[in-house]
């Protein structure tokens, strides 16, 4: 049970992650007293119908965290890899700063980018990076799939031991193709000041991208984010669970 004075974090997964995959974060946040949840986003597995789209993933969002302002509850919303983009363009009208000029409590009070990519104005993952897939990726009909767990064990749960990455690299499932070309028409940072943490052992965002996406909000918001490192890889949920719970409760500190 969380303590009512935290702020309730909000986790979105990064691309081909399920839920599963950050509940032990969740856990310990939870046995620390602060509430937490995890948004299930629908480009990560096989749904029925169309394959989802980022705006898609960015309303999954949306609605978790206006459900929460509506209890007036106040959120961190911790963006991880892809997380970033989706979870960017879900913030307008809900940030606490937009909330409270409304005469209404609650709201999404801080960004946390955790080795996400940060979009800017009419930018996708696609724009970004172009479409040249990692080797470990395949395209099939609308959807990503890990064909290489063993590649992405290596490159993505990275310094765990080859045994437990692969672990890790087998449970990613299916990711919708059609999310990487959503363009963020909506910046979330414009509307609630930003921590980032950065992974120095990153094989996927690595560092010195992470230092431009960095230097993106603070030149857009005159403001340099709040900076926080862990010697680990591109999935601190994975190889640095108690690490990252300590640099959120420190973020969470400074919004009570």
């Amino acid at each position: 049970m969380g303590n009512s004075s935290h702020p309730t974090f909000v986790f979105v997964p990064g691309a081909l992650s399920p839920v599963a995959q950050y509940q032990h974060v969740v856990d310990l946040l939870r046995a620390r007293h602060f509430d937490a949840t995890i948004v299930a986003t629908p480009s990560v597995g096989f749904r029925p119908g169309p394959a989802a789209t980022m705006f898609d993933d960015a309303a999954a969002i949306s609605s978790v965290t206006q459900a929460l302002a509506n209890e007036g509850k106040h959120t961190i919303l911790v963006m991880h890899s892809y997380g970033g983009v989706p979870g960017t363009q879900s913030v307008k009208g809900v940030s606490a700063k937009e909330r409270k000029s409304d005469g209404k409590s609650g709201g999404v009070k801080r960004l946390v980018y955790v080795n996400a990519i940060i979009p800017g104005l009419g930018e996708s993952v696609r724009g970004l990076f172009g479409t040249q897939l990692p080797a470990f990726l395949k395209l099939v009909d609308d959807r990503l799939i890990n064909i290489d767990p063993a590649a992405s064990a290596r490159n993505t749960y990275n310094p765990l031991a080859f045994t437990k990455a692969l672990e890790w690299a087998q449970g990613m499932q299916p990711h919708s193709d059609i999310s990487y070309q959503g363009a963020v028409s909506s910046l979330g940072y414009d509307h609630a000041p930003v921590s980032y943490l950065r992974c120095t052992k990153d094989m996927i965002v690595v560092p010195e991208l992470s230092s431009t996406y960095y230097q993106k909000i603070a030149d857009r918001t005159g403001t340099k984010p709040d900076l926080y490192e862990i010697e680990t890889g591109h999935c601190p949920n994975a190889s640095a669970p108690d690490e990252l719970v300590d640099i959120l409760i420190e973020i969470a500190s400074k919004e009570e």
